[in-house]
């Protein structure tokens, strides 16, 4: 069985794209109503209208990443500040989870009734020896 593979002779598409639209560009401009000089100053301005418009909107882009960068620096100054308080260090301690707790007391318990003890209640009691 045979298996389409676009990529069979070697490559893809894309030279042949490029080459098409570069020869249909120039077969437009051999064949474009207004003469030569007139066309070359009509494509001059259109690319300097374009280069402005390319500018303007890099500078409109940096713009906002400049204002999107101090906002996102002051945020982490202040998030820094935070965590430089020494009061708040309890905050931040580790907790076990409740699903560990929970773990932990029926391990307790299964323990305690192979030793023919009574389980602990409370997730506070721990294992008492090993």
């Amino acid at each position: 069985m045979a298996r389409y593979d676009d990529d069979s002779n070697g490559g893809s598409g894309l030279p042949w794209f490029l080459f098409g639209l570069g020869l249909g560009a120039t077969l437009g401009l051999l064949f474009a109503p207004q003469s030569g000089e007139d066309t070359r100053r009509s494509l001059a301005r259109k690319a300097k209208k374009l280069k402005h418009l390319a500018e303007d909107q890099l500078e409109g882009v940096m713009d906002k990443a400049g204002k999107k960068a101090r906002t996102l620096r002051d945020n982490l100054s202040e998030v820094a500040d935070h965590f430089d308080d020494e009061e708040d260090e309890d905050e931040f301690e580790p907790r076990p989870s409740r699903a560990r707790e929970e773990l932990e007391r029926r391990l307790a318990a299964a323990r305690a009734r192979r030793r023919g003890v009574t389980a602990p209640t409370g997730a506070e009691d721990e294992e008492q020896g090993a």
